[in-house]
């Protein structure tokens, strides 16, 4: 049984033996006439410093197979190499496929912009385009919107088709807004405003319930119970009104309307 320590050019020393080409993991080293063992998890090589492509599973990084790539770099499964991302790129699973975006840009789409698209809004700390609640168009944050899309109405928490009750569609600004008083009402209220007005200039309450009229009391009861309502509703009065109601009190004529 031959024991070799060197090899004749052609041939290379592997455990003490001299073979005509190495097996995997090795390489030729023609310098020294020996098979020497190649870097770790290479697949093919040329050198001991060099490997032309790594195992499976394994990417080619700064003279090394790794089984993952720096921040930057993608995987690169054909050529089995960590590729450098786009510029535009934080990081990425493609050149031009982002995951990740730079300060100051935003991910959507698996590209990174200044801007973020319609019904979406940047994220400064992910920044990532998140999406707007449902029927919103334009928001600076996922619990506002700044205009809902078109048919749907910012009700006060979210935008929806329909508007809550006492509330109806501003399609301009696209909200819910209070139902604004009927204009029979509102003409109501006027003729009442203006009848108690000539009612103090001409006398005093004093005076007109001590006649003993009882068809002009029950008509300044009932005017009483449709003033008090119209407070109910938040109605604004003139001053001249506001100082009926505190001389014509329900406490007064021992009368409560009847809301």
């Amino acid at each position: 049984m031959s024991y070799c320590t060197l090899c004749k050019s052609g041939s290379y020393l592997l455990n003490n033996t001299c073979i005509s080409s190495g097996p995997q993991e090795y390489w030729a080293n023609n310098d020294a006439n020996r098979c020497d063992p190649c870097l770790d998890n290479c697949e093919n090589f040329q050198n001991e410093y060099t490997c032309d492509l790594c195992k499976e599973n394994y990417y080619w990084y700064e003279d090394a197979c790794s089984q993952s790539c720096p921040s930057g770099f993608w995987k690169n499964t054909q050529t089995r190499k960590c590729e450098q991302c786009s510029q535009i790129c934080a990081e990425c699973s493609a050149l031009t496929t982002c995951t990740a975006c730079h300060e100051g840009t935003y991910l959507s789409g698996g590209t990174c912009s200044a801007n973020c698209p319609e019904s979406t809004w940047r994220n400064n700390q992910t920044r990532v385009c998140d999406n707007c609640q449902d029927g919103c168009q334009k928001c600076e944050t996922e619990a506002s919107c700044d205009l809902c899309k078109s048919q749907y109405f910012w009700n006060g928490t979210g935008c929806s088709r329909d508007c809550p009750d006492n509330t109806e569609k501003d399609p301009a600004n696209r909200n819910c807004v209070p139902i604004e008083i009927t204009s029979g009402l509102k003409t109501t209220a006027v003729i009442m405003q203006a009848s108690v007005t000539t009612a103090l200039a001409s006398s005093s309450i004093a005076a007109v319930v001590s006649e003993g009229n009882p068809t002009l009391l029950w008509g300044l009861m009932n005017l009483c119970q449709d003033c008090f309502y119209l407070l109910f509703l938040n109605i604004e009065y003139p001053q001249s009104l506001n100082y009926f109601l505190e001389m014509f009190s329900v406490g007064r004529l021992r009368f409560m309307p009847n809301f």
